[in-house]
């Protein structure tokens, strides 16, 4: 990944409100720029949802489209995963972007817990349960993932 002036940084914990919508931090507004209103939201395979412009959710499904009797099972899953769960959403009034229930299900949100964390990823915001972004964070620093796994991980 290249950091660029459009390169999404940064993480911050986020409650949603009672309509289970996301306020997006300002920073990243900022980057995606002011007349942003094209979102798709997704699953990945690691356990969070990926939230990202429209244009860099269509080079991603153009990357992974492959075959639909793809050999590698890996790559079939992967792609269900993202296409198969994504959703188009986009901003109320006041820039507030609605999780829909089957991705709040997804990441394990209900009424008792309504934290996310935001993960600027260069091209998208990841949003994670804050548990399991703790759990993977740790398994970061306490090196159970090779630097080789964190930069495959990242691409």
């Amino acid at each position: 990944m290249t950091i660029s002036r459009r390169s999404l940084l940064g993480a911050s914990t986020h409650t949603l409100d009672d309509k289970y919508r996301l306020i997006i931090a300002k920073r990243h507004v900022d980057v995606l720029g002011p007349d942003a209103s094209d979102f798709v939201l997704t699953a990945h395979p690691d356990g969070c949802l990926l939230l990202m412009d429209g244009r860099s959710f269509r080079e991603l499904s153009d990357r992974i489209g492959g075959d639909l009797l793809d050999q590698v099972a890996r790559e079939r899953d992967v792609r269900r995963m993202l296409l198969g769960h994504a959703e188009e959403v986009k901003p109320d009034k006041t820039g507030r972007l609605l999780i829909p229930e089957t991705l709040r299900g997804f990441l394990g949100l209900g009424e008792d817990s309504k934290e996310v964390v935001a993960v600027g990823s260069g091209d998208w915001i990841e949003l994670w349960h804050p548990r399991q972004w703790l759990e993977r964070r740790n398994r970061a620093v306490s090196g159970s993932l090779s630097s080789e796994q964190v930069v495959s991980q990242a691409s």
